[in-house]
């Protein structure tokens, strides 16, 4: 996964490569405090006792599709669950990055884990189980 960074307005540049990226669509407006600090368009880690919880994307292709997943990892680096938040399967007939969907917020209540996706709302999550509370 390659960070991105803000750069001006619509331009982002990959951590991990020298490229600039142009994107056709507005960047998200992240509310995850981390993020916006450290300008990334992606969420960072977030800790709770000793459990870490963060959000990984995959993708995939033939159909082209993205998933995000939530997991909980403990202090010693075991995976305690990994659930789906969100899954994309593109449109080929439109651009990628106009149907692409962000992570703009991770955070942890006393019992919940919530992910907020843009423009698709709050997800919660049981913290123990990562079971979608309804």
């Amino acid at each position: 996964m390659y960070a991105l960074l803000i750069e001006a307005n619509r331009f982002v540049k990959c951590v991990d490569c020298p490229y600039l990226v142009c994107m056709s669509r507005i960047p998200p407006k992240m509310k995850q405090a981390a993020a916006v600090k450290a300008r990334v368009y992606h969420v960072l880690p977030v800790s709770a006792g000793d459990i870490t919880y963060s959000v990984e994307v995959t993708f995939s292709e033939n159909p082209k599709t993205s998933e995000h997943f939530l997991k909980a990892v403990d202090a010693a680096g075991n995976m305690l669950w990994k659930t789906s938040v969100h899954r994309l399967v593109y449109d080929e007939r439109l651009e990628g990055d106009v149907q692409d969907v962000f992570v703009v917020d991770l955070f942890v209540t006393r019992d919940e884990v919530v992910v907020e996706l843009e423009y698709r709302g709050m997800h919660r999550f049981n913290r123990a189980t990562g079971q979608l509370i309804k």
